[in-house]
């Protein structure tokens, strides 16, 4: 064993002062100066050099048992890798994005829809039951039905559902909750695979509502909420908009939904979503020229539009990075092959990004 090469996962990314785990969402069970010990020693090395690396910094697993439990323990949680595997051909999602249908009722101003439209189209029964039949081999938390959609558009909503629950799959439902009536959160509840449902809500104030959404407030849009949350069903209430105005709204919200409707309310940073949305609404990220340290949503995400198609993220508005199709081929044969792999490579810093890279727009990559 100590022969044998290793290397650390490229998976691991920093956020804010913890490490992030890609591989299960959790915080890395390492210490930041461990992990930075491991760095130092370069792309590839044995354990004898670990561990002599660690003598000399007085680590406490340095220890021959400690150290043996200390590497069981990197290993099982994909921390380190072996060096003889192509890691850039390794994938984990847990969650799938699956666009339904492409129409969105609303028109917010912090979206890409407001100005830029997709066609209508809509995701057909086969076709959905074949994409689940291709996702058996995942482990996957939930899948939704978006990408700046309107589910509840769908005319198969409840029957998608329904084929989800049987193929043992949770929902989480994101929506603006116009459409989130009575029958439809009594087919939810009583279906009981739904991990959760987001509802855009960001402000409970009518004139302000119509400004960031596009449309007017339907009026029953509050008691929505509450029925959904009154039904049993994990309910989050998200306040999008400019960040003083959101954080603002959150707390008129916090306080409208405090007396037992069990919703959690929370302000979403809103941005450009990589370019898409050029105006005071959201933050603006500033193009990054630097080296690409990984991005935890392309990792965690399989993103599938309406066609079947496997694209690279939620930022891909116009899905112009296709991944591949599933309608011809695996999930495997998909994620482990060379244009995810390429893409991989840039992302998590292995390669140099093209100038013109996607993410290099993006707040949610993570810069040097």
């Amino acid at each position: 064993m100590s022969e044998s090469f290793f290397r650390l996962s490229p998976y691991v990314i920093q956020h804010e002062t913890s490490l992030v785990n890609l591989f299960t969402g959790n915080m890395a069970p390492i210490q930041p100066e461990d992990f930075l010990l491991i760095q130092a020693l370069g792309p590839v090395w044995t354990l004898a050099e670990l561990r002599q690396q660690g003598q000399k910094c007085n680590a406490p697993w340095a220890g021959s048992h400690c150290f043996r439990k200390w590497i069981k323990s990197l290993l099982a949680q994909r921390l380190i890798l072996n060096a003889n595997k192509d890691v850039w051909r390794m994938y984990g999602p847990r969650f799938v994005d699956i666009e339904s249908t492409t129409s969105c009722n609303a028109r917010c101003v912090f979206c890409p829809v407001s100005s830029h439209p997709l066609p209508p189209a809509e995701m057909n029964i086969e076709q959905f039951q074949a994409i689940l039949q291709k996702l058996k081999p995942l482990h996957l938390e939930w899948v939704s039905l978006n990408h700046y959609n309107e589910p509840l558009l769908d005319r198969a909503f409840l029957s998608k559902v329904q084929l989800l629950k049987q193929a043992g799959l949770k929902l989480w439902l994101f929506t603006n909750g116009i459409l989130l009536q009575e029958k439809i959160i009594q087919a939810l509840a009583s279906l009981g695979n739904t991990y959760a449902v987001s509802i855009n809500l960001p402000s409970p104030d009518p004139i302000e509502y119509e400004q960031l959404m596009g449309i007017a407030m339907h009026p029953k849009l509050l008691q929505h909420v509450q029925a959904a949350a009154a039904a049993g069903i994990r309910v989050y209430v998200c306040v999008n908009g400019p960040k003083e105005q959101s954080h603002r709204n959150k707390k008129l919200l916090d306080q409208l939904f405090q007396n037992g409707s069990h919703c959690g309310v929370y302000a979403h940073f809103s941005h450009n979503r990589a370019g898409w949305v050029q105006n005071s609404s959201v933050f603006q990220p500033l193009h990054w020229d630097g080296p690409l340290f990984g991005c935890q949503r392309m990792f965690e995400h399989l993103h599938i539009n309406h066609q079947g198609q496997v694209f690279l993220c939620c930022q891909d508005y116009d899905q112009k990075y296709i991944l591949g199709d599933l309608m011809q081929q695996s999930v495997h044969e998909i994620l482990a092959g060379d244009i995810a792999t390429h893409l991989r490579q840039q992302i998590f810093g292995n390669i140099v990004a093209d100038p013109n890279f996607i993410c290099r727009f993006c707040v949610e990559l993570c810069r040097g």
